[in-house]
């Protein structure tokens, strides 16, 4: 997947400008991607181009009922 790719502005993977000033730099602190239909929420522990992202599922977290729907 291209998660790293660094296409402009808008792209998930940001890098902080050194010709911008200090209050002005911003840069990818983590990124989080959804799969709603395998329920599978994937991580990366900062920028995606340096650090892989890693898979965290929900399975069976839907399986049981909820105390809230109760009669």
């Amino acid at each position: 997947m291209p998660w790293g790719q660094h296409c402009g502005p808008c792209s998930v993977c940001s890098h902080p400008d050194v010709r911008a000033g200090s209050d002005e730099r911003w840069a990818t602190v983590t990124s989080v991607i959804m799969d709603l239909d395998e329920r599978t929420v994937w991580l990366s522990d900062g920028n995606p181009c340096l650090h892989p992202h890693r898979p965290l599922t929900f399975d069976g977290l839907l399986d049981k009922p909820s105390p809230l729907l109760a009669p």
